[in-house]
């Protein structure tokens, strides 16, 4: 399905596909702004789904996959703006999220699966995410226990939210890590922190109090730009 195959169909409510479908690809922007599409079942053989392909689908709650998924990349801001899909499962075949994947979605919970090993900034920003993990078998990433997406091998927060806690042993809190953030909380940063990257914390509204550690060396620019 090519890019902006759909996009705009407003009366689009639903998508049938055939049990013996080939369909490998759905392309970028592919069904952005379908306004009445309410439930999507991607078929088995699909390996991606492209940027912003299903972005500002605001009806669309259910989203599922056949089968035994085979998908491996889901691209830059595929979900944002889907405010009724309140659940999402990553299949165990996934190896790449994009960048603010889930923005502005609906999303209570978030489980990253063993696999998954590149993650792009932003991955649930202004989502109402109270649950975050990371498969126990995941050699890149870890949620600590603490409700955020950590990178091990460089000890950096990359995903957090208001429910997020961050454990000592963390040095980074990574570019856009709170991004857009509109649920209420105060953060204690550990005094193993020495850098704040870029936008870590920008237009994170709901942003009460933060300490600086005395470690710290580097705030990246608009690092607190707009949090108001």
């Amino acid at each position: 399905i090519d890019t902006y195959s759909f996009q705009g169909s407003n009366k689009l409510t639903a998508v049938n596909f055939p049990g013996t479908t080939a369909l490998t690809t759905i392309g970028d922007r592919a069904f952005n702004s379908c306004s009445a599409l309410t439930a999507f079942t991607v078929p088995a053989t699909v390996t991606s789904i492209g940027a912003s392909a299903f972005a500002y689908c605001s009806e669309l709650a259910t989203f599922t996959f056949a089968g035994t998924p085979t998908i491996t990349s889901i691209g830059n801001t595929a979900f944002s703006d889907c405010k009724k899909l309140t659940s999402f499962t990553i299949p165990e075949s996934v190896t790449t999220l994009g960048t603010t994947v889930f923005w502005f979605a609906g999303l209570t919970s978030l489980h990253i699966p063993a696999g998954v090993t590149s993650i792009g900034q932003a991955l649930f920003c202004s989502s109402p995410v109270t649950s975050v993990t990371v498969a126990a078998g995941n050699a890149k990433y870890a949620d600590l226990g603490c409700n955020g997406i950590f990178e091990i091998a460089t000890n950096k927060l990359i995903a957090g939210g208001a429910v997020t806690t961050i454990p000592d042993g963390i040095t980074t809190i990574g570019e856009e890590a709170f991004w857009g953030e509109e649920g209420t909380f105060a953060l204690t940063l550990p005094e193993s922190v020495t850098t704040i990257e870029s936008r870590a914390f920008h237009m994170t509204s709901g942003l009460t109090s933060v300490n600086i550690p005395s470690g710290v060396t580097h705030i990246d620019a608009e690092t607190f730009f707009f949090c108001e």
